[in-house]
């Protein structure tokens, strides 16, 4: 039973709502043996995106257009899980790169399996817009510390940008003097 409530799970995240097991045959072997157990599958046929909405961006329309743009669902596609949780994860990181450091976004799928549709809503909260303040550097030993700051990709007063954070961890791998380096904005 468990393996059919997986089975189903399984076909569920791939967009196939109405996905049923309607048949089992367990074939007994020899005692102590394994067993032989066939399933047959009625995949039904896929639930489709009716919709897709934005709340929290009304009044922020090229921002809004942004996030648009980041997310690749689109209506009538198949509705598959990880796609959803995909695009939730380019949401954030659209607003990140906008400088909205502690952007949030949770969200609603309503499926209707009978119409084989859902509406997705996304709830965003871009939070604040951040700026960089003077970064702070620590666990150099031997390494002088303006060395390091010359490989800053950013200055301080400049809108907050992930990949801004990126490029500075990049360029000071780059160094060649160190074996780990992160670089992590300090949310307070």
């Amino acid at each position: 039973d468990r393996d059919i409530e997986r089975i189903q799970t399984f076909y569920q995240m791939h967009g196939y709502y109405n996905a049923q097991v309607v048949g089992q045959t367990i074939s007994r072997c020899i005692p102590g043996q394994d067993v032989t157990i066939t399933l047959t599958i009625d995949e039904g046929l896929p639930t489709g995106i009716a919709s897709i909405a934005y709340e929290g961006l009304d009044n922020e329309p090229e921002l809004l257009s942004e996030v648009r743009r980041a997310v690749k669902l689109k209506p009538d596609a198949i509705l598959v899980q990880e796609d959803y949780l995909r695009a939730k994860e380019r949401i954030v990181a659209t607003l990140r790169q906008r400088s909205h450091a502690y952007a949030r976004v949770t969200g609603r799928v309503i499926v209707n399996p009978r119409d084989r549709s859902a509406d997705i809503t996304f709830f965003v909260d871009p939070g604040p817009s951040s700026f960089f303040e003077k970064p702070t550097i620590t666990g150099l030993e031997r390494v002088d510390d303006d060395y390091v700051r010359d490989a800053i990709t950013f200055d301080a007063g400049e809108p907050y940008s992930a990949e801004a954070l990126q490029q500075t961890q990049e360029q000071l791998y780059d160094l060649g003097v160190f074996s780990l380096v992160t670089v992590q904005p300090d949310f307070r």
